[in-house]
């Protein structure tokens, strides 16, 4: 049994802070038991933010170089919070060099790459995960509790939504993440994905799509800084932007299942992180919300003459995990730590617990079946890899 686990952060942007707070929260949350963790290194393509990162994050050693990360004996697990575009061939190479690997979302900039990332998973046969942490909200989790006893009855109808605005603004650079050969999509693939794996989570496949897309702001001044989401000064350079701003898709389950919506956008001023789930069956419906996000909605038949009732999430529905009162509230910080614990718990069980590979390369293939049929207007068929 391992009892610690070396762990090295592959992208020294933003969402490197989260991983580096969700992994070392799990003690505090969890208790040690029988595995610890350590980040030991932090790698980028740019040195001086791979620098920059070690210095901010408290971590002793930094690396321009990930491949050789990934090739020495210095670290058992890799974390990759780095640009889509480069995920599979990371991944791929840390899996065969036997380390054990949790990839940013979405999976891939394609389906093409996601399945590569299965396939090569499933031959290495280490631990896969991707960073889906919107099913580890205590309040989803008692929601698909809720589901899973039948408390809504036969379930008829999914909606959801993912509203942002940090890019509502014109002003915002041209980076990356609006450049459709590093991502493979705008928001219906980068943070749609988390309501189109809820989807999954909570109600099941869904096998077709029709939508539609948009793309409000066409250009954008050119990115000049480390920063992706501030303002970009005067006088800069325009460049075109060739991914979605929003899009919309009515989603099938099965032949005679489910029908539902999904909605995501990142220009809807006002809205920060509008993670918005309804599940309505024949006898109830559940709302989650996730600037509410501790709490729940719910109309049973004994409540739905009334409305729906509030539920607080706290030990009654959670089981005490994070605190003894309920109330207290959690938040994003606690669904990485809870990502990381599954993470660590699987490499020293090896019983793997989601979201796998597997369930990324789900997501992505709706997320792609639903721009290919913004593109051509017509209803598309998501091809499942088994």
């Amino acid at each position: 049994m391992t009892d610690r686990i070396r762990v090295g952060i592959i992208g020294g942007g933003s969402i490197a802070k989260a991983h580096v707070i969700g992994l070392r929260s799990v003690p505090s949350y969890f208790g040690v038991q029988d595995v610890q963790s350590e980040v030991v290194i932090v790698t980028d393509v740019n040195p001086a933010t791979a620098q920059a990162a070690a210095r901010k994050y408290a971590i002793d050693r930094w690396s321009a170089d990930w491949r050789a990360v990934i090739e020495g004996d210095e670290v058992d697990a890799v974390v990759i919070a780095a640009p889509n575009d480069v995920h599979a061939s990371i991944a791929i190479a840390a899996m065969q060099a036997g380390k054990h690997v949790l990839c940013e979302k979405p999976l891939a900039q394609s389906v093409g790459a996601a399945r590569e990332m299965v396939a090569a998973a499933e031959r290495a046969g280490v631990v896969n995960m991707v960073n889906l942490n919107y099913r580890n909200i205590p309040a989803i989790q008692y929601a698909k509790r809720l589901i899973s006893e039948g408390q809504l009855g036969k379930i008829i109808n999914y909606r959801a939504a993912f509203l942002m605005d940090w890019a509502a603004n014109p002003l915002v650079p041209r980076s990356w993440k609006f450049e459709a050969k590093h991502t493979g999509g705008g928001p219906m693939l980068a943070v749609g994905c988390h309501v189109i794996d809820l989807a999954h989570y909570l109600v099941g496949e869904i096998t077709q799509v029709v939508a539609t897309a948009r793309t409000t702001i066409r250009e954008r001044p050119l990115h000049q800084g480390p920063d992706t989401y501030s303002l970009a000064p005067g006088d800069t350079e325009m460049a075109p932007v060739d991914t979605e701003d929003l899009g919309a898709m009515l989603v099938q389950f099965g032949d005679d299942g489910p029908v539902g919506t999904i909605e995501a956008t990142r220009v809807t001023h006002g809205r920060k992180t509008h993670c918005y789930v309804e599940v309505n069956g024949t006898d109830g419906t559940l709302v989650f919300d996730y600037e509410r996000m501790n709490e729940i909605q719910v109309a049973t038949p004994q409540t739905a003459g009334l409305g729906m009732a509030r539920v607080v999430i706290g030990p009654a529905q959670d089981g005490g995990l994070f605190w003894a009162l309920g109330g207290l509230g959690v938040g994003f910080a606690e669904t990485m730590a809870l990502q990381m614990r599954n993470f660590m718990h699987s490499i020293v069980t090896g019983v793997m617990t989601g979201p796998t590979f597997r369930d990324g390369l789900r997501a992505q293939e709706v997320a792609h079946a639903a721009l290919t049929s913004a593109r051509t207007g017509s209803w598309q068929n998501v091809v499942l890899h088994r």
